[in-house]
């Protein structure tokens, strides 16, 4: 969770609401730890005051709260309980592992924040409030926290414009800014492009399980990260890389190498290609 620690990033509201829901991941800061729990600021939420009961710190028994907790720690936690009228909102540690998918959900919206506050300090060089909040409710703030990240994707992958996006942008920003814009979602969202080569041997020749270690020093040579899984008779070699011009020539490259070199009948292989989003 790397992109939780930049405290730089949470000058300004993340989020349109003051308070979060209840069994929400928010990130939390630790402002200070005694007899009655762990006291949080919680930084995605304009550092609304929070408290982590000492039962709620983990499900283990634990010697001691420092033990999980330091201050000044950024971590994220579960909301289990919030009171609008008091401002109180309770937290907890326990179940964090149940809810993975909501901190992954997180994480990917810090990236969006990051991305906003450099696109807004080209436009406006001192992010005011006004003018952060301005442009939230145009973007970030327009989608639920679940689709906003893909909406972003949809952006770097040229499936939408920003304008399909965010059409209320058209009339506040000139076309630069929004060259801007793009360019900056394609510094910061990154592609991992993975190729996965399956080969199945039917039979255990010397010669079939010669070509195959050919074949693999040859992938080798081509990109250092080449990898080798073996779970007989299967073979899979597994290239990861974030550049995908440079990873479609590869993809290409190695399907001709496989033609030309495994013309064994007893080796049988497939060529798949999977793209996946790393952050």
């Amino acid at each position: 969770m790397s992109n939780f620690s930049k405290i730089e990033l949470y000058k300004h509201k993340w989020h349109k609401n003051k308070f979060p829901t209840e069994d929400t991941i928010v990130i939390g800061q630790v402002k200070s730890i005694d007899a009655n729990g762990v006291f949080f600021q919680i930084l995605d939420y304009s550092n609304l005051g929070a408290l982590m009961a000492l039962n709620q710190v983990s499900s283990k028994r634990i010697k001691t709260v420092k033990s999980i907790f330091k201050e000044n720690d950024i971590r994220p936690v579960l909301v289990t309980k919030v009171d609008e009228k008091t401002g109180y909102v309770d937290l907890s540690n326990k179940y964090l592992n149940k809810v993975q998918d909501d901190i992954d959900r997180l994480d990917k919206y810090a990236i969006l924040i990051k991305i906003m506050k450099a696109w807004m300090m080209k436009m406006f060089k001192d992010i005011t409030d006004e003018n952060w909040n301005q442009i939230m409710e145009l973007t970030l703030w327009k989608y639920p926290l679940g689709d906003i990240y893909d909406h972003f994707m949809d952006i770097k992958t040229d499936k939408k414009t920003i304008l399909d996006i965010f059409p209320d942008l058209s009339s506040l920003v000139t076309e630069n800014f929004l060259l801007d814009f793009k360019k900056i979602i394609n510094t910061q969202i990154f592609y991992e492009i993975e190729i996965s080569v399956k080969v199945t041997i039917k039979s255990f020749s010397s010669k079939s399980l010669d070509q195959l270690k050919n074949v693999c020093t040859q992938l080798q040579d081509k990109i250092q990260n080449c990898k080798l899984f073996i779970n007989s008779p299967q073979y899979t070699f597994i290239v990861k890389s974030h550049q995908k011009d440079q990873m479609e020539k590869l993809f290409e490259s190695i399907e001709n190498d496989f033609d030309t070199i495994l013309k064994n009948p007893d080796i049988e292989y497939s060529i798949e290609k999977n793209i996946s989003i790393k952050n």
